[in-house]
């Protein structure tokens, strides 16, 4: 059976940039975090619930 751990993060999201820039931004935080092998579960406004495997 596998087994995850999660995380919840608050993702920096500037209001007074412009849709584009902030969607940018947004991107690129949760690419970094998928290169660790977080996957994004859900989000709800500037937080971000994530998952990853355990590996034994």
């Amino acid at each position: 059976m596998k087994e995850y751990e999660y995380k919840v993060v608050k993702l920096e999201l500037n209001a007074f940039s412009s849709q584009e820039k902030m969607l940018k931004r947004l991107e690129e935080q949760l690419n970094q975090y998928g290169k660790s092998g977080w996957i994004l579960c859900s989000m709800q406004s500037n937080l971000a619930y994530l998952r990853r495997e355990l590996t034994k």
